[in-house]
């Protein structure tokens, strides 16, 4: 057994937990023996992970289906509970060379010294191609910010850091990772100014964090996958901090400079002397997964409510300490146990329900949220009579939640919907002053908001039940830093299942509520809907969004004017606002 996991199990022994027993007197489908037994399946070493496109997720898949089966809740349309998406996937071989031509010559090894974000055959670069630093990378013209407008990047390999350090939530989210801090939007960012590729060189977070080149090098090491519907794209790829300097190579300015200008708030762009080739190795295949898609209908309503959980994980990886297989137990086979078991309970009521029910589960999340995109693009019950979506991605297993938090980037009234519901039932909810966090641009909730539909997480909140808030606090740190994307979030962890099941009760009694309320959730206009129209912007090069009304979303309302749009987020049930 690996360390971190004794020293977890023995600060949870050390703790109260509330009796196993208790739990297992649920009604309702919330049984924490049944979600302990989904769990015990789908965590299991036998699955290898569920990475995408692997065995592993297909026995997933069979087990997911079986069950519905089992509990007679049928395929969205009658027909196969399966939606077909074909993916592509590509993994870099070691024989891929990266070489910097500056003031002498540098082969630069991978993951040692970098590692490739965006991969296929189409990225070879075969001959050297001049390069230059373009600050942040950043083109975002409701910021009035361009680190492009001075430089010219046709042809160029260009060399960037994260995003604009601010303390106000107005200015790239302040202290909060916004949109542009992703890899992708720095990559189409870059492309759509003619660049090869980017670059990434890390730096310190927002937040403080420092840069982790080996948990870099192990969120990259796993297999890239693409919607083999994606147009091509160029070169991308992340320097460790410790190999930067080679590309700065008589410029007269060093990667020391570049933190300078960081922390005084004075970056620029300008051009290098440095060359850069890559002559990318590359294994591929292109293969199916699946969403898998059932309905609890009601013919007499038009209105369709979503709960998703994604049923994907990582698989297999580098061994940690002997260990191989990343499980993913708590991301997600826990979420997809509480959506097994809410699904079953919403059909042994399904006379109750006055509206209908889309149980979808997810592939692909991990490979930059695939199997949401994917559904978006290809609704199985069409987008406009989607009322919201409720994801469920992170449930509370260390303590009971004394209180919760509504995440839904406050693009929506979602979160005025829960805290109703939290009244009538005594419960708590926590304040979230940065909604616009990785926990709402990372998730399959996200690519819902994307294409217009209202979706949310609730997860628990700051308060436990049961525990002190420090001891609490140290367990929930000690996850995220040793736990979550590692071999160790597997069935040797303790688990709370009193927790877990009393969760799915609430996530199940909010559900029956939402069913029965005549009002239907809206968009609002906030600065996530700003960050929505950043990402069509990027995804888009050359136009910008003007946001007005609802928001932006894929199928937005628009006025176009040249190449500026007037955008304003519909109202996917036509609903007066």
């Amino acid at each position: 057994m690996k360390f971190p996991i004794i020293l977890f199990l023995i600060r949870f022994f050390l703790l109260p937990v509330k009796g196993y027993a208790q739990a297992n007197s649920m009604d309702n489908g919330e049984s924490a023996d049944r979600i302990y037994k989904h769990v015990s399946i789908l965590a299991a070493d036998s699955l290898f992970g569920r990475g995408t496109g692997s065995k592993g997720e297909r026995i997933a898949e069979k087990y997911i289906v079986d069950y519905l089966i089992s509990k007679s809740i049928p395929p969205t349309g009658g027909k196969s509970y399966f939606q077909s998406i074909p993916l592509q996937g590509y993994t870099v071989l070691n024989s891929s060379e990266l070489n910097v031509s500056s003031i002498s010559e540098h082969k630069l090894i991978l993951n040692k010294d970098y590692v490739v974000t965006n991969c296929g055959t189409e990225t070879v670069i075969p001959s050297y191609i001049e390069t230059a630093f373009a600050g942040y990378g950043i083109t975002a013209p409701e910021y009035d910010y361009d680190d492009y407008f001075e430089i010219d990047v046709e042809g160029k390999m260009v060399l960037v850091l994260g995003e604009p350090q601010s303390s106000d939530k107005s200015y790239f989210l302040g202290e909060e990772e916004s949109v542009y801090s992703l890899n992708e939007s720095k990559l189409r960012i870059a492309l759509s100014k003619g660049a090869a590729g980017v670059i990434i060189i890390p730096v310190q977070k927002k937040n403080g964090k420092a840069v982790e080149w080996d948990k870099i090098k192990s969120d990259y090491q796993f297999e890239e996958i693409y919607l083999s519907s994606r147009m091509s794209a160029g070169f991308g790829a992340i320097v460790n901090p410790a190999s930067a300097k080679i590309f700065f190579e008589g410029s007269g300015i060093s990667v020391d400079d570049l933190y300078s200008m960081v922390s005084e708030n004075k970056v620029r762009s300008f051009y290098l002397p440095a060359k850069v080739e890559f002559k990318g190795k590359f294994s591929s295949r292109e293969f199916i997964s699946h969403n898998i898609a059932a309905s609890i209908e009601n013919v007499n309503n038009n209105e369709w409510i979503i709960l998703s959980a994604h049923f994907d994980h990582l698989g297999i990886g580098e061994p940690v300490k002997g260990d191989s297989i990343y499980n993913g137990l708590n991301d997600n086979a826990l979420g997809v146990a509480v959506l097994l078991e809410i699904a079953t309970a919403l059909v042994q009521n399904k006379t109750d329900l006055k509206k209908n029910i889309l149980i979808l589960f997810l592939t692909a999340e991990e490979k930059g949220l695939l199997g949401s995109k994917y559904y978006t693009s290809n609704p199985l019950v069409p987008l406009v009579k989607t009322s919201f979506v409720l994801n469920i991605d992170g449930v509370p297993f260390i303590d009971e939640p004394l209180s919760f938090e509504v995440i839904d980037g406050n693009h929506s009234d979602l979160r005025e919907f829960f805290e109703k519901f939290a009244k009538i039932n005594g419960m708590k909810v926590d304040e979230v002053d940065d909604q616009i966090s990785e926990k709402f641009i990372r998730g399959d909730h996200y690519g819902f908001v994307q294409a217009g539909i209202p979706a949310f997480l609730i997860q628990e909140g700051k308060l436990p039940v049961n525990k002190s808030l420090k001891e609490y606090n140290w367990l929930k740190n000690f996850y995220t830093t040793n736990i979550y994307h590692s071999p160790f979030d597997d069935l040797s962890q303790f688990i709370n299942y009193d927790a877990v099941a009393g969760f799915n009760k609430m996530l199940f009694n909010f559900i029956l509520f939402m069913d029965k309320t005549n009002d239907t959730p809206k968009k609002t206009m906030n600065k996530s809907m700003k960050m929505v129209a950043a990402e069509f912007m990027i995804q888009n090069p050359g136009y910008s969004v003007i946001v007005g009304g609802g928001g932006t979303s894929v199928g937005m309302k628009t006025l176009m004017r040249g190449r500026q749009i007037f955008v304003s987020l519909p109202d996917p049930l036509n609903r007066e606002r």
